[in-house]
């Protein structure tokens, strides 16, 4: 008679994964993704809109400086008078946010300044379309130091906070 012996557990010295393990593995990859990424997204977005209120405090700080200097918020034409039809905004030092780099993720402005006859202004800056900061909403801040964030979750289109 032959006698057949068979070893149990099946391939008990096998090498590398079966096909459970590997689904096993990337089913625990997919998770940790999928609540990883929108918090990454989040945290560069917020990145984003930090620098741009940053460059707009500096631009806001060169805008009080200016008008120190000359009396008025805006370059006086050939007439020399503030706030006269001939007027334009002066330039501001930075006019994106980043300040460097190649991708572009907010324009800075200069608003109102002419409207107003050079007493006052609005800096704003405008999130790129296309970008992903396209909807977060525009940044503002003018010559009383106020600031507003159109996209405030807490309601308060008056502040950045």
């Amino acid at each position: 008679m032959i006698s057949i012996t068979a070893k149990w557990p099946p391939l008990m010295n096998h090498k590398g994964f079966n096909l459970l393990e590997l689904l096993v593995t990337v089913t625990i990859i997919g998770i940790l993704a999928m609540i990883a990424y929108p918090s990454y997204v989040g945290h560069t977005t917020k990145t984003r809109r930090a620098e741009a209120m940053s460059i707009l405090l500096q631009d806001a700080g060169f805008m009080e400086r200016y008008y120190t200097e000359n009396g008025c918020y805006r370059n006086r034409g050939t007439d020399k008078v503030c706030g006269s039809s001939d007027d334009t905004n002066p330039t501001l030092p930075f006019i994106r946010s980043p300040a460097e780099g190649s991708t572009i993720f907010y324009d800075i402005t200069l608003d109102n300044a002419g409207k107003t006859k050079g007493s006052t202004f609005i800096l704003t800056a405008t999130p790129k379309t296309g970008k992903p900061q396209a909807n977060d909403g525009t940044l503002t801040i003018d010559n009383n130091g106020q600031h507003g964030w159109s996209k405030n979750p807490s309601g308060n289109t008056q502040s950045w906070q």
